[in-house]
């Protein structure tokens, strides 16, 4: 009985989204990002990295924080100026066009959460103790996010690489004090510097 069952098994093939040999990388990236928000322009700080297959498409996330002052031109009830916040993060998917040309181009897309609104730190930098100060307090909403963005790469070497990309960033179901979705959404250019095994 078992040698009439045994080379059925001996036969039968695993079913798998992408067939063949599977090439597999990883990396990690530094970002720098100019970004748009409510008209005006700040600088974020981020980070995003993933699984790459194949050398062509990659799994991954990105997760970023605005880092410069965006005045508001609101004042606190102790009069200090309050200043924007935003940080947001989420899954991303990318497509690698030619991965082993010395200058290629990706297109990859976020897709996750966010939060904005506005705090009174900023105003009292360097003084940590203003982070104590009942009226030191950082208020907003939580926000959907979806940024696809253009990934220009240019290899340096085997496993370094840098990036200058343009993107987009669309905010939905964001209301906080007169600032609405269209507030936070806006274009945004970055620089990168990429680590892995692409």
């Amino acid at each position: 009985m078992l040698q009439v069952i045994m080379p059925g098994f001996a036969f039968a093939h695993e079913q798998t989204l992408i067939k063949g040999n599977v090439v597999q990388g990883g990396f990690g990236a530094l970002v720098l990002k100019g970004t748009e928000i409510t008209n005006k322009w700040g600088l974020m700080l981020g980070a995003r990295g993933g699984w790459i297959i194949n050398h062509t498409f990659s799994v991954g996330a990105g997760g970023y924080w605005l880092v410069s002052s965006i005045k508001t031109g609101k004042y606190s009830p102790m009069g200090k100026a309050m200043y924007m916040e935003m940080i947001y993060g989420g899954g991303e998917i990318q497509y690698i066009n030619k991965s082993d040309k010395l200058l290629h181009f990706t297109i990859y897309t976020l897709l996750g959460v966010g939060f904005a609104g506005y705090n009174t730190f900023r105003s009292d930098y360097p003084d940590y103790a203003s982070y104590h100060n009942e009226d030191s307090q950082l208020d907003g909403d939580a926000f959907f996010v979806v940024e696809p963005t253009i990934d220009f790469v240019l290899n340096i070497i085997q496993h370094f690489r840098t990036g200058l990309s343009a993107g987009y960033r669309f905010v939905r179901a964001y209301k906080y004090d007169t600032l609405k979705s269209r507030d936070l959404c806006g274009p945004s250019f970055c620089f990168s510097l990429q680590f892995g095994l692409f």
